[in-house]
């Protein structure tokens, strides 16, 4: 189950802060261990702050479940990616 902004970890909350200034929606789950957004097209990904990856799907039905990971990224490239869904279809 998601998490409220007051239940993610102090030292993980500045990832919440930068979605929410960026504009970008997000879920929240572990404790803000990781954190759900979607991109244009409505595609969920997620991004781990603690490890720096970043999980990025084809699509979200279950035929097109497709997966690619990108490590040592940061909570900037994430949203990158999700603002230039180009970037993230060129992994598949």
């Amino acid at each position: 189950m998601a998490c409220i902004y007051a239940e993610i970890k102090s030292e993980l909350k500045f990832v919440a802060d930068i979605f929410e200034e960026n504009g970008i929606e997000y879920k929240a789950y572990n404790s803000g261990v990781q954190y759900n957004t979607s991109d244009k097209n409505g595609v969920i990904h997620s991004f781990y702050p603690t490890t720096g990856t970043m999980l990025f799907h084809q699509g979200n039905d279950r035929r097109s479940k497709a997966t690619r990971s990108v490590r040592g990224g940061n909570v900037f490239d994430f949203i990158d990616y999700l603002t230039n869904v180009e970037k993230i279809q060129h992994l598949f």
